[in-house]
């Protein structure tokens, strides 16, 4: 309406939610024929920062709510059944503004199992609702959302980097997983029915979606900088992160420096030249073999 500009926007398969500036909410729906509809609208009273549908759970036409972040460090749960449309069922006040939230259905730890299609078939069942927030002070927050009454629970947080978090909803191994991008990147995900939280062995990424292709059937197409990367995940379960680093001879002992993240290490081998050595040594073969030549 009028001049109002459309500041935040969330859809999946069927639904759309916007937000406009001033803190006015407006949700639409495919109707039979496939037109988008306006259905209902809401007044906040607050900026929104972020807001999330969620996808379409299995064997219905819609995600039943609407995840709505503020710059007042609230996220509020708004329902979307037509019976009480964008009303509230809770909220919850955050130690920070929530830089992106996302709905995703996945397995409780513990539940579920086994890889590919057969997990994304045994959890579908079994799979619950997470609210995950990301906060502008680089803490991820899980919270279990009850899927009749709206409510919050089991609250988890994790502090993941210094920059604000932007959560994606990506699938791995067939299942749902969010991907979190901060300083470094993270992903959830169920694996052979655990839940893992690890950083990915590569560099931050600025934003993330999944992509598959006739060679890559699973993996991510990502921006960087100026530059486009397609990445693929592989080693899923590792508790550990690991990155190599190429020495030149072999280490012999390691030390952190007190105070810093940074560490110290002694490398030798035996019989082993160092660079300058190696250098005149060339230097002196090449003109041997050149008075060689002339003799």
């Amino acid at each position: 309406p009028g001049r109002k500009v459309i500041e935040q926007a969330s859809a999946n398969e069927r639904q759309v939610a916007i937000a406009l500036e001033g803190g006015d909410v407006v949700y639409f729906e495919l109707d039979a024929a496939g037109m988008l509809m306006e259905v209902a609208s809401k007044e906040l009273g607050l900026a929104v920062a972020c807001l999330d549908l969620g996808p379409v759970p299995q064997g219905r036409v819609g995600s039943s709510f609407l995840a709505v972040g503020g710059y007042d460090s609230t996220v509020r749960i708004l329902s979307l059944e037509q019976a009480s449309l964008l009303t509230q069922r809770s909220m919850l006040q955050l130690s920070a503004r929530a830089e992106s939230v996302c709905l995703a259905e996945m397995a409780k730890d513990g539940e579920g199992g086994g890889g590919g299609a057969t997990a994304a078939a045994s959890s579908s069942s079994s799979s619950s609702l997470f609210l995950n927030v990301g906060l502008s002070n680089g803490i991820m927050q899980r919270l279990l959302l009850d899927p009749l009454e709206g409510t919050l629970s089991d609250s988890r947080q994790r502090f993941l980097g210094a920059k604000p978090i932007k959560l994606l909803r990506v699938n791995i191994e067939g299942s749902p997983a969010v991907l979190a991008l901060s300083s470094r990147t993270w992903l959830s995900y169920n694996h052979q029915g655990r839940f893992f939280q690890t950083p990915l062995s590569y560099e931050g990424l600025d934003y993330a979606s999944g992509f598959a292709s006739e060679y890559i059937t699973e993996g991510l197409v990502a921006v960087t900088g100026s530059s486009l990367r397609i990445i693929t995940i592989q080693n899923f379960g590792n508790m550990f992160n690991q990155t190599e680093v190429p020495l030149r001879y072999t280490p012999r002992q390691m030390v952190q420096v007190p105070g810093c993240s940074r560490l110290v290490l002694i490398e030798s081998d035996h019989n082993e030249y160092n660079e300058t050595e190696r250098a005149f040594l060339a230097t002196a073969e090449a003109a041997a073999t050149a008075a060689g030549g002339a003799a």
